[in-house]
């Protein structure tokens, strides 16, 4: 068993989905952090690449004021990855 990320052995492999990752996780996003993106995003959007950063930096500020993983993906995917409406909607559920 490999110790290396899936992603990178992906990104050895040709595969664009996992070239386009270790792009982002290049320019300083997490693993964490893009895979969530797309997550949230999906497949259908994983091209294009400012919604994809954009949604990246919603995740980590939203992560970043401590809400949990699910939380954060299930607030920016109810709100289409407006980051006050998901804020309001992190800190609805943190009552």
């Amino acid at each position: 068993m490999s110790s290396q990320p899936a992603l990178a052995q992906a990104a050895r492999r040709g595969d664009s989905f996992a070239d386009s990752c270790s792009q982002l996780e290049r320019r300083g996003y997490s693993q964490e952090e893009v895979v969530m993106a797309l997550v949230i995003l999906g497949s259908a959007d994983a091209e294009a690449d400012s919604r994809v950063t954009s949604m990246c930096d919603s995740y980590r500020q939203l992560r970043a004021m401590g809400f949990q993983p699910t939380t954060v993906v299930g607030a920016l995917k109810m709100h289409g990855g407006e980051l006050q409406a998901a804020t309001d909607a992190c800190l609805t559920c943190a009552c």
